[in-house]
């Protein structure tokens, strides 16, 4: 199976892979198509890029619109299996052009809600129906939600500001001197292959100990399900 990923990040399309590695969905590298972002350059380079070589919520939405990286991919002469995963994150959900509206923060819906809108509204993106070929990775409110649930047995979902929760998490690993190492030695190698390393746990979602970790963020586990119910398909 070749995975297509289309994504805000190079961190994002990490954690996705860890997380299909989990699920016996790849297991090599070459299983998997980045095709948004296209290289793996940090944001400070961004000066000197094309806009295919990094990515944000307003370019995964341009694809969208566009269709032609979708088209390119699932419909390739190459044959084989092929699906698309889609990650955005819903922090900017209410901004001109994502439009989403956010529901209240006090439904017991809340996540699912709006996941459910976020896809309604890539769809009406598409254009275009892709029979079982695309997967919503929405990440409510961003991705570090969803890697934070390795960490805390706690609820990440409800966070308004994930990044700052996971960082403040961080900070109390690296009083231990070989986490801290460890994490060093990933500064100069950019977004990948940090959160491909704070990630790494998702590899192992078969297993029933990491596998507890989907009981801390719903809009991670409806994604993972979404994934699951085609394996069994």
């Amino acid at each position: 199976m070749k995975i297509g990923i289309i994504a805000e990040g190079r961190g994002d399309q990490a954690v996705l892979c860890n997380l299909c590695y989990g699920l016996g969905l790849a297991d090599k590298a070459s299983d998997f198509v980045y095709i948004r972002p296209e290289y793996n350059m940090d944001a400070t380079d961004r000066h000197n890029m094309s806009a295919e070589a990094f990515s944000s919520w307003t370019l995964v939405r341009q694809d969208c619109i566009d269709g032609t990286k979708f088209e390119t991919h699932l419909n390739s002469p190459l044959g084989g299996e092929r699906i698309m995963l889609v990650q955005i994150d819903t922090a900017e959900c209410e901004l001109a052009n994502y439009e989403v509206e956010r529901p209240s923060r006090e439904d017991e819906n809340y996540c699912s809600l709006l996941r459910e809108r976020v896809i309604a509204k890539i769809q009406e993106w598409l254009g275009k129906e892709y029979d079982g070929q695309i997967f919503y990775a929405i990440c409510i409110e961003e991705m570090e939600a969803w890697v934070h649930t390795l960490y805390e047995n706690k609820d990440t979902s409800l966070k308004v500001d994930s990044k700052k929760a996971f960082e403040k998490h961080l900070r109390t690993l690296r009083k231990d001197k070989n986490w801290s190492k460890k994490e060093n030695k990933l500064k100069s190698k950019g977004a990948f292959a940090q959160m491909e390393f704070y990630s790494a746990d998702f590899e192992k979602l078969h297993k029933s100990k990491t596998r507890k970790c989907l009981d801390n963020n719903e809009s991670l586990r409806d994604f993972v399900k979404s994934l699951e119910d085609k394996q069994l398909a």
